[in-house]
């Protein structure tokens, strides 16, 4: 039985050829659980760095699909130590996976805090690290504003900058149901939101 690491990949792509090396450095092999991709061809490259790799039939990782993941690996001769992701909308699957192994990781409650704009706010806010001020946006209840302050839209749960803009006048957010549809249906990116799809001003 070879030791490996598994890495989640989102549609066949991450770092995979960074992870390889990673992982060789302290005798690892390197194992895959993907999503399926669009395109066969982009798991293409990303095979040659692995030592194996199992694909799922959905184009997102939930976690239905790390249920028995390990012990399938063992059956083709792998013993998974720890996991990795590079795609953040895995990062909770991924400390969950760590947490059930023993290995080292950021407990999925931390992770969890951290990844929500509004909670981690609120959190600062309580424990008297920040004062910036904020609210959950609720359709169709606009959130009295101090108007002599500059604030800032974002979602809750986002990727890179996308939804996220400096609010000039309070209609604007009248925008937020559109951008919320776009978040739900875009098939590539929609797991970075993980079924989160509220704002935050």
């Amino acid at each position: 039985m070879k030791k490996a690491v598994l890495l989640l990949m989102h549609q066949g792509r991450s770092f995979t050829r960074e992870a390889a090396e990673a992982a060789g450095r302290l005798g690892l092999c390197l194992v895959a659980l993907s999503s399926c991709p669009e395109q066969p061809a982009a798991l293409v490259e990303s095979r040659r760095h692995l030592a194996d790799c199992l694909v799922t039939e959905g184009t997102e990782l939930g976690a239905e699909d790390l249920r028995g993941v390990v012990a399938r690996f063992a059956d083709r001769g792998y013993a998974v130590v720890a996991a990795i992701a590079t795609f953040e909308g895995y990062r909770l699957l991924m400390a969950t996976l760590n947490e059930e192994l023993g290995a080292q990781d950021s407990s999925v409650a931390a992770l969890g805090l951290c990844l929500d704009k509004y909670e981690l706010r609120q959190f600062l806010l309580a424990h008297r690290l920040s004062e910036v001020r904020n609210h959950r946006v609720v359709p169709g209840a606009a959130p009295l504003l101090d108007s002599s302050a500059r604030w800032f839209v974002k979602p809750v749960r986002g990727a890179s900058s996308f939804g996220a803009f400096i609010l000039e006048n309070p209609a604007d957010l009248d925008d937020l149901p559109h951008l919320q549809q776009q978040m739900r249906n875009d098939h590539r990116m929609h797991a970075i939101f993980m079924d989160r799809y509220d704002f935050v001003v």
